[in-house]
């Protein structure tokens, strides 16, 4: 039913700009700016933040003169806002609440910006209040998401190696994974899922043949897009989704040959996936070798990720029994995690072992914020249901609309079983549950009359909405955006060769004390080290550098006193920098409390292994070496770290264990792991030893052929023959 519009409203030019603004804020997907550390991320939620804030300022005063334009209370709608309570109630009680709130730079999310997204949620429904506002948004909304698509199709095209001069303009993709301006594939597979139910959607509701088929094509180029991504979770979202809206049609179709068709359908749709998983061989290579069909066909025990996931998800669980009421708080999933780290997640040097999201929604939710978030956040999904359910027994395209809505989000719940949400997906999920909010009020008829009165002088009202939306903006967006300028001012210092600027750089990038300090702090040890090996700076100038950095990291100690990362950081800095700022024995302290928040991380036990061979104690040295390799005997690293450790301090018979443990294992050392060893042996002056394992990294690299020649030169020298 179409509501009439006030036609007052209508007119006004403050109104007009404030639809302007809603329909730039889907542009958010798009944005990618490369001067920000996290381009990805920080360029959209920048944007997104800035748009929602600006969008306040002409929304406050239209929603005070004009009653029509309030948000209506609904469960829909206030299920979304007793989530965003929860989190707020849940952090309160977590473990850091300044981190809750303010998210971090590589996620750019906190529950500031959860509350940009549900204000942008209440007023879509407010301001678009007719079929034909909300016929436009959409297809607004998907022309954005079909541009992704292009983008994505120039990585692939950009990929193979064509148009050189176009790439400049095309987002770095994941390898062979597509991902556009998303800037990863599984978060792109869900958002292009948004975009090929929307454009059934849109397609289903379009009187003009032509428009129907322009919709179908669209969705079937989205829906590609998904399969280019490789992710097997937005797949397989994807396909629960389509195959719902398939059994819609077999129940609700009213022509039997309709229905048979169908029906036949979905059979197919059931037989390929457990013909895939049973007998592969019945279909053709061309079929198995489709990247996402061979890696869903991959999924085993066996299989090196499905390990690392079921491995996060136990850990989950556990954190989430210890703390079920009131959860760690949000963004503080990591605390949780490093309490419960399961040590076989790490393989090998290049493992990831921080995990900020357990890879699945419904856990991150539990675990940060309880079961009262996980009820609400549960509840926005029965709410919206709720509403499509009642709406699907309409014979008209209204229940068709609701199938595919249902669909969409019963995929899109699957898909994040397996993933998280991103900017790009939250806002497509918050302006799906937006336009259910205005179908509720428009098609079943449960739209209350608009009450209240205009209040307020319009004047007075804006320009108090102006100055604190000003106030927001700078302290939420501006200055997060200068600092993070700021880091990457100084990282781009160093790469120019300004060594010495460094250190004023960084004080400049910590003098706007925002959120980002913790992470820009981690960032800014990799280019110190860098400066600080590079000989361009003399003694005293390093150890004022090192001194810097080291004050810094302790910094991030004390700002998040309960995250194992910030200790492991610190204790890895002093050891590398224990001739310079001779602080071995912070590390001791350092390490004993990293291991009561982290008491399985065995990158703590190495690290403390270092540090106690590095003043002379070492058998204490080589317990934590045993203890590191006994919480996971599976990484060669591990052994490599043991087994050296063990010619530091003449313990042949470690040693010779050690060597048929790796034996046994089938590792094979690589040029530097034998030339490590060869080390160990020569600073003891086991000569034969020593000349034995550097003779086989050259075989390995022969490259290392002049520099073996000045090692045993060396050898000889100190050592005699």
């Amino acid at each position: 039913m179409l509501k009439k519009q006030n036609s007052d409203l209508e007119t006004k030019i403050s109104y007009k700009i404030l639809k302007v603004i809603l329909y730039a804020l889907l542009l958010t997907p798009l944005w990618v700016w490369s001067a920000f550390l996290f381009p990805f991320i920080t360029s959209k939620v920048i944007y997104l933040r800035l748009g929602v804030e600006l969008s306040l300022v002409f929304y406050i005063p239209l929603a005070l003169k004009y009653p029509e334009l309030r948000p209506r209370w609904n469960w829909l709608s206030g299920m979304v806002w007793i989530y965003l309570g929860a989190l707020l109630v849940t952090s309160a009680f977590g473990f850091n609440f300044y981190k809750s709130f303010w998210g971090t730079v590589e996620r750019g999310e906190g529950i500031v910006t959860m509350l940009h997204f549900g204000l942008y949620f209440l007023m879509l429904p407010a301001v678009f209040r007719a079929p034909r506002d909300w016929r436009r948004y959409l297809a607004a909304a998907l022309a954005v998401i079909s541009l992704t698509g292009l983008l994505s199709v120039g990585q692939v095209v950009c990929g193979e190696g064509n148009l050189e001069g176009l790439c400049s303009f095309v987002p770095p993709a994941q390898g062979t994974r597509v991902s556009a301006s998303i800037g990863n594939a599984a978060f792109y597979a869900a958002f292009m899922l948004f975009g090929t139910m929307l454009s059934l959607l849109l397609g289903l509701q379009s009187e003009s043949r032509a428009w129907k088929l322009a919709w179908l094509g669209n969705a079937v180029f989205n829906a590609v897009m998904v399969v280019y991504t490789q992710t097997r979770g937005g797949a397989i979202g994807l396909y629960l989704a389509l195959f719902l809206v398939v059994l819609f049609h077999v129940f609700r179709s009213s022509k039997r040959a309709v229905k048979m068709v169908f029906a036949g359908l979905a059979v197919l749709m059931v037989l390929i996936p457990a013909g895939l998983f049973l007998k592969p061989e019945i279909f053709p290579e061309r079929v198995r070798e489709i990247v996402v069909v061979r890696r869903i066909m991959a999924i085993s025990m066996d299989n090196v990720t499905t390990q690392s996931r079921l491995d996060t998800w136990g850990a989950s669980l556990r954190a989430w029994q210890g703390r079920f009421w009131t959860g760690y708080g949000y963004e503080n999933y990591n605390i949780a995690f490093n309490k419960y780290f399961p040590p076989r997640v790490f393989k090998d040097a290049g493992s990831q072992i921080w995990f900020d999201r357990a890879h699945n929604t419904i856990l991150d939710v539990a675990v940060t914020a309880g079961i009262g978030g996980l009820a609400a956040y549960l509840g926005i999904f029965a709410a919206a249901l709720l509403y499509l359910f009642r709406l699907l027994r309409a014979p008209d395209e209204g229940g068709r609309s609701a199938a595919i809505l249902i669909a969409l989000l019963a995929g899109y719940f699957v898909s994040n079983l397996f993933v998280f949400d991103t900017h790009a997906t939250y806002l497509m999920f918050f302006l799906a549950l937006a336009y259910i909010a205005f179908l509720r009020e428009d098609r079943l008829g449960q739209s209350a009359a608009p009450v209240g009165r205009s209040f307020g002088s319009p004047q007075i009202t804006a320009a108090a909405a102006l100055i604190a939306m000003v106030a927001a903006g700078y302290f939420v967006n501006v200055r997060p955006a200068l600092a993070n300028l700021a880091a990457i001012s100084a990282f781009k210092t160093v790469r120019a060769g300004e060594s010495r600027l460094l250190e004023s750089d960084f004080r400049r990038a910590m003098s706007y004390g925002t959120y980002m300090d913790e992470e820009i702090r981690q960032h800014m040890i990799e280019y110190v080290r860098q400066v600080g090996g590079s000989g361009k700076l003399s003694e005293d100038e390093r150890k004022a550098l090192y001194s810097y950095a080291a004050s810094e990291l302790e910094n991030n100690v004390v700002a998040s006193p309960n995250d194992a990362k910030n200790y492991l950081y610190l204790i890895n800095f002093y050891n590398q920098t224990g001739q310079d700022l001779g602080r071995i024995e912070r590390t001791f302290e350092l390490g004993r409390k990293g291991l009561e928040l982290s008491p399985t991380r065995m990158q703590i036990y190495f690290e403390l292994g270092q540090a106690a061979f590095s003043i002379g104690r070492s058998e204490e040295g080589l317990e934590y070496f045993r203890q590191g390799v006994a919480l996971n005997p599976e990484p060669k690293e591990s052994h490599l770290n043991y087994l050296i450790g063990a010619i530091f301090a003449g313990r042949d018979d470690l040693a010779s264990e050690e060597f048929r443990e790796i034996a046994a294992r089938s590792y094979l050392l690589t040029a530097s792991e034998e030339a490590s060893i060869a080390n160990a042996y020569s600073s003891t002056c086991r000569v034969a030893e020593a000349r034995a394992h550097v003779e086989e990294a050259v075989k390995i690299d022969p490259s290392l052929a002049a520099a073996a020649e000045n090692f045993l030169a060396n050898l000889h020298s100190r050592c005699g023959p």
